[in-house]
């Protein structure tokens, strides 16, 4: 008997015991189960707050509503509500991405410029935004500020993104009309050729420095050579250039800022390079008109960057080259000499170390005292290869066949040049 005695006591002993385990584990249940309910009533009221921005009677609601409703035909409007919402919801990029696309529509460069940064402040990631920041920084006269904006470009996923982003930073480096408001200017131009009509080398090189005012207008110092290598001077002298160097200053405006009209006026000091039986110090005066438009400038990525990675495309795309320039010289008895010349053709290549382009050529010159030299036509064709880079360099081979108006010569030539021109 006192072995079941035993035998019950143990049992009613691990009873009890689990019995206040029970006790134990449905208290901690309840504790954890109450604890986690206060959790989420404390959560569910900023859940609701937070869900009631974009529901009908909330302000910020109403501000969105409204600002959809009338920022296409009210702008002024549209900008205020962007910036109640800004001060209600600083942190939500989406107003300051509203604002960046109110102020390009209203012109508003720079304040479209300071919503992209706040944006980006907050989504950093956005290529879209970016570009256009980049876009912008240029617009308003920052090339070098947006250059390195673009060029954060270049790590981007989307190949078309660092396409835009080559060419882009390609044109601001090219400099052939840089944006900027420094007051300063600088400019190198030489076009070292050998023609086979003189079977000789010519060499041309020209140096401005100065300063842009307003409206379009610059003055500067220069300094210029024209030579060649088989005119010879004394009593029988034949001049094939004009074999001079100058020293001076001149002017020029462009009157039109949509047109590439430039009326120039230089005046200065002219030296013979070669004996022409008169004093080699001569007077300079030099007055015209001068045009050059493009209607596909080259698609080059700078040296030494990413943009190498650019493949090889074969574009076959048309473009145009137009140059004319009339003007008055001293040195030719202030006769009126002018020049008109057009290349037209395809982009054969288009490659990280450059770009291939194949045309047309036509060249009318014309001299209104009728001095044979400078009246003539020529047609004809060539290539050139356009290197990258911030020089704006290129290699050209042409062959033309042409002839006097009067009839008294016609001639073929063939030409090599390499021409380098910066801007600075």
């Amino acid at each position: 008997m006192w072995v079941l005695e035993k035998l019950f006591y143990y049992l009613a002993n691990v009873l009890s015991a689990a019995l206040h385990f029970g006790y134990i584990f449905v208290f901690l249940i309840t504790a954890v189960g109450q604890t986690a309910a206060q959790e989420i009533s404390a959560i569910k009221p900023v859940i609701a707050r937070d869900q009631s921005y974009y529901r009908p009677g909330n302000e910020i609601y109403e501000l969105w509503a409204s600002f959809y409703k009338t920022n296409s035909a009210d702008p002024s409007t549209g900008s205020s509500q962007l910036k109640e919402l800004e001060h209600l919801t600083p942190n939500d990029p989406t107003v300051y991405r509203a604002q960046v696309y109110l102020f390009l529509r209203t012109g508003e460069k720079r304040k479209a410029l300071t919503a992209a940064r706040k944006y980006l402040a907050l989504q950093p990631d956005d290529i879209q935004i970016s570009l256009q920041t980049a876009y912008l920084l240029n617009d308003i006269a920052l090339p070098e500020i947006a250059e390195m904006q673009f060029e954060s470009l270049l790590t981007a996923k989307d190949e078309q993104v660092v396409d835009i982003a080559c060419s882009s930073i390609a044109n601001i480096q090219a400099n052939n009309r840089p944006i900027t408001q420094d007051p300063w200017f600088g400019e190198l131009y030489t076009a070292p050729s050998y023609s086979s009509d003189i079977n000789g080398l010519l060499f041309p090189m020209r140096i401005r420095l100065g300063q842009k005012l307003e409206h379009n207008i610059r003055l500067y110092g220069l300094a210029r050579v024209d030579a060649d290598t088989e005119s010879t001077g004394g009593k029988n002298a034949v001049i094939y250039d004009i074999n001079q160097a100058v020293v001076g200053v001149g002017g020029d405006i462009r009157p039109f800022e949509e047109y590439p009209i430039v009326i120039y006026g230089e005046l200065g000091t002219a030296f013979d390079l070669i004996d022409r039986n008169r004093n080699r110090a001569q007077f300079h005066l030099e007055a015209g008109v001068t045009t050059f438009w493009q209607s596909k400038p080259p698609n080059l990525p700078p040296l030494f960057s990413d943009c190498l990675q650019k493949e090889t495309s074969f574009p076959l795309e048309m473009f145009t080259d137009f140059y004319g320039n009339v003007a008055t010289y001293s040195r030719e008895d202030y006769n009126v000499i002018g020049q008109i010349r057009n290349r037209s053709g395809l982009v054969l290549l288009s490659h990280p170390f450059g770009e291939l382009r194949s045309y047309l050529i036509g060249e009318i010159g014309f001299d209104l005292a009728d001095d044979d030299f400078n009246n003539y036509y020529e047609i004809g064709t060539g290539a050139v290869w356009h290197f990258p880079g911030s020089y704006n360099s290129s290699l050209r081979t042409e062959y033309l066949v042409g002839s006097r108006f009067d009839g008294s010569r016609d001639y073929g030539e063939f030409r090599v040049e390499l021409s380098i021109f910066k801007l600075f």
